[in-house]
């Protein structure tokens, strides 16, 4: 018989896949609960090896060792077997690759190098805290889960705090890997404690900044242990002067030589370089970086050497860093019926939404595009609206061409409303009725959630909404609103896009990067529809996508994104790449952890904020800034595997000179940029990244954002003596009509 099948007979719960790979201390092979469909990571002795008692003894330490701890950022152990000759360990299974892998990829940067580290050493802060000793960190023992969640892995050769006396070896040598072995570890005489592992810790770090080892290699492994008993390491900015002198003085006190020089615990170095972090990349760097950690507050007393004091100290429970910004308000509040408003997109995304001429009628053609980003059925062109006010609907087809869809805000407070509402008493499907019978598509954004309970013009902010998914009355009556709109949106005869709930999604997003994590009531609602379904936010969206395909096959679900929830916005504040890289990878953790897939991305590119900057110039974006959105779009929408919409693009320019950056007429370029070029080269850049519509401009908050109308009222959008009156349709003087026009005259860029 073997290994595999011994494996398997001793584990007749799982299916035993492949070897995922081996170690001193075993084997790892893949599995997976037949009953649960959790995929696992099942470590094995080998079998030559267990007939050793001490080697199993050893073996069911770390099973114990790492059943212990109970950390976001330690693996966790789900169960151990020892049966005959198999001893076996079930653990999460890390799918993300190691440390190793990334550093041996790419140079890390120095903010997202002390990012990983904070979240390492909460990890080992926590091990620490329960008398844990790891003894052997290195970069191949700090792992990922898929969504980018750090990981410390394999304790097999950790000791208990307070039993030193009994030192595992293995083969007269002392436990560990030589790079990252802490001096003490190579003296006999000296007490390995905590201060070894934050010593090893910073080792991985100063790896990670200065690309090399502290101590360099010597021409045999005795001479380079000697070497860090005798000599201090080198100094990290030596190696790379370009090492910020704040982080490198963190990494080099890690691993001065004497215990006692280091710090003090794994908690104070992961609060210090927080500290220093926020000093250098500003307060929300570790957000930027998208690196989810998880705190653990330090212990209360450490001695000099760094060893706990405390034979058994209390565990401090992990607090989630979001990895965004802090959370801000609704940019959609105008779709209270309050305050409601309809506006004008081109974001045609059914079948019937295209206007193929004046004599046709508005149908797509290819049924989908060739990069297979846009969802079936979507029109086989990129997509060009505006926003416009809902008395100006009518006048769409005589200002920019026909087929280009209204938007209909669906929204109102179920618990105060007697019918559900678009806005203004209609129901939502009289809206949209009313906008096909005009000639006008529609499309729609749903505004619900945060209104549940909160009363005619008011909606909840970023905790209000956590509340409300709580609350078990307001999502039954949630869910049973949310099937009636479907129902409606079912009845009617052409398609139409949906957007799902605007800003709630990054409102979570930017607290928690687990939708998993986040408690909403969904299958305990009382719904039948919803049985089954789990009550958090990922059990939320696959509800929508449920009641969709039941109830209205024909709509397509659009997933409302906020570069801020995973970041802040792309113009003013002006990210680095690797600002923009981390806020994808912060998106993709948690558009993964949803379970189900949205058929487009509605990303918003600005809204209030943008024309309230103290200097003006602020909001005047750079060829750099555009590059900077154009790797936002081409991330977020290889990270879905979805086409992206941007919502909200700024409509002021600079070509007639119609802006003069007060309310209602801010400064801006983007539609010079997008659509200015006679070979729209830069927007055959964004449909090559996954772009399939863009919506210049809202209704909504004209007075912050510039409006395709005369927003203000005033007759004019020049300052006084350039001759150009404000046209009813284009608060900027008309340049958006204009190259809006010129674009449909000239039929569009295939996607």
């Amino acid at each position: 018989m073997d290994d595999l099948e011994r494996l398997r007979g001793a584990l007749p719960s799982y299916d035993v896949g492949e070897v995922l790979g081996r170690g001193a201390w075993g084997v790892v092979v893949a599995g997976r609960h037949r009953q649960l469909g959790r995929a696992v990571a099942i470590k094995v002795l080998p079998l030559g090896m267990t007939r050793d008692p001490g080697v199993r003894q050893r073996f069911e330490r770390e099973a114990k060792t790492l059943a212990s701890l109970d950390h976001p950022h330690v693996v966790r152990v789900y169960d151990y077997v020892e049966q005959d000759e198999v001893c076996a360990l079930i653990m999460e299974q890390l799918t993300g690759g190691s440390l190793g892998d990334r550093m041996r990829l790419a140079r890390l940067s120095p903010q997202t190098a002390s990012a990983l580290e904070v979240a390492a050493l909460h990890g080992l802060e926590h091990a620490h805290q329960q008398g844990v000793l790891h003894r052997d960190i290195k970069p191949e023992n700090i792992m990922f889960t898929r969504d980018g969640w750090l990981k410390i892995t394999d304790f097999g050769i950790a000791t208990v705090l307070g039993d030193q006396a009994e030192r595992l070896t293995a083969t007269g040598t002392v436990l560990g890997t030589p790079a990252y072995m802490a001096p003490e570890q190579l003296d006999e005489s000296q007490p390995v404690t905590s201060a070894s592992d934050v010593w090893a810790s910073g080792a991985v770090y100063y790896e990670m900044l200065a690309g090399d080892a502290p101590y360099a290699r010597r021409a045999t492994l005795q001479a380079t242990l000697l070497a860090r008993l005798n000599e201090d390491p080198r100094p990290l900015r030596e190696l790379d002067p370009d090492v910020p002198t704040e982080v490198a003085e963190a990494a080099m006190r890690a691993i001065a030589r004497d215990p006692a020089d280091r710090w003090t615990s794994a908690g104070e170095f992961a609060e210090e370089l927080e500290r220093r972090g926020s000093g250098l990349w500003g307060a929300d760097w570790l957000c930027a970086t998208g690196t989810p950690v998880a705190r653990t507050e330090r212990a209360a007393s450490a001695d000099a050497t760094g060893a706990l004091t405390s034979a058994a100290p209390a565990t401090a429970l992990p607090r989630a860093i979001p990895p965004a910004v802090p959370r801000r308000g609704s940019r959609r509040r105008w779709l209270v019926p309050a305050a409601a408003a309809t506006a004008v997109v081109l974001i045609a995304g059914g079948v019937a939404l295209l206007a193929k001429g004046d004599d046709e009628p508005a149908h797509a053609g290819s049924g989908g595009s060739e990069h297979g980003l846009a969802p079936a059925g979507w029109p086989d062109r990129l997509q060009i609206g505006v926003g416009l006010p809902a008395d100006l609907t009518a006048d769409i087809p005589s200002h920019f061409g026909k087929g280009v869809p209204a938007v209909i805000g669906f929204s109102g407070d179920p618990l105060t409303s007697d019918v559900w509402s678009a806005g203004g008493g209609q129901p939502a499907v009289t809206q949209v009725r009313q906008a096909e019978v005009g000639g006008v598509p529609p499309t729609g954004y749903a505004y619900i959630q945060r209104l549940v309970g909160q009363g005619a013009g008011n909606d909840a902010d970023a905790d209000g909404t956590l509340r409300i998914l709580k609350d078990p009355r307001l999502m039954r009556a949630y869910w049973e609103n949310i099937k009636l709109l479907l129902t409606q949106l079912g009845s009617l005869d052409e398609p139409i896009d949906l957007v799902v709930e605007s800003s709630v999604a990054s409102n979570i997003a930017a607290a928690y990067p687990d939708a998993t994590q986040v408690r909403a009531v969904v299958g305990s609602s009382g719904v039948p529809d919803l049985d089954g379904l789990p009550d958090t936010f990922a059990g939320w969206t696959q509800a929508w996508v449920r009641l969709r395909d039941q109830l209205a096959p024909q709509v397509q679900l659009g997933m409302d994104v906020e570069s801020w929830g995973y970041g802040d916005f792309l113009i003013p504040v002006r990210p680095t790449v690797q600002d923009i890289d981390g806020w994808v990878a912060n998106f993709k953790r948690f558009y993964a952890s949803l379970g189900t897939k949205y058929d487009f991305l509605d990303d918003t590119v600005s809204y209030g904020e943008a024309g309230a900057q103290d200097d003006p110039q602020e909001q005047m974006p750079t060829p750099k800034d555009f590059d900077r959105l154009l790797a936002w779009v081409q991330g977020i929408s290889t990270a879905a595997g979805a086409g992206v919409v941007l919502d909200s693009v700024p409509t002021g320019n600079t070509v007639y000179r119609t802006v003069n950056n007060t309310p209602y007429h801010y400064q801006d370029g983007y539609v010079e940029w997008l659509l200015g070029d006679d070979d729209y080269a830069h927007l055959q850049a964004f449909r090559d990244a996954g772009l399939i519509g863009i919506v210049f401009g809202t209704a909504g908050d004209p007075a912050a954002e510039t409006c395709p109308c005369d927003a203000a009222d005033d007759g004019v959008t020049n300052p006084p003596g350039t001759g150009r009156e404000a046209d009813s349709s284009d608060d900027d003087g008309g340049y958006l009509q204009e190259q809006v026009r010129r674009y449909l005259d000239g039929g569009g860029m295939p996607l």
